[in-house]
């Protein structure tokens, strides 16, 4: 399985939880939401691999560190967004 059906399958699987948690009030919908961009972007980024491969050579970075860029950057929106609602 390469990198782009994973995140396919991630995204996929990611609606679906959020989904079942949302209906069984076990998630609530303002953090529903933020899952919900996090399984977009996912689903985007499965679907077309190109973007990421246009950003990381445009960036110069190879495309395994791209992936892991972006990764770590919604790690941190999807922090922060917790933390504030939290607060």
């Amino acid at each position: 399985m390469n990198a782009e059906m994973l995140m396919l399958a991630g995204g996929l699987a990611a609606f679906a939880v959020t989904f079942y948690w949302v209906r069984s009030r076990r998630l609530r919908e303002k953090y529903a939401v933020a899952w919900m961009v996090v399984a977009t972007a996912l689903l985007l980024m499965g679907l077309f691999p190109g973007v990421i491969k246009g950003l990381a050579q445009a960036t110069r970075m190879a495309y395994p560190s791209m992936v892991l860029f972006l990764a770590l950057g919604a790690i941190y929106v999807f922090s922060m967004s917790v933390s504030l609602s939290l607060t």
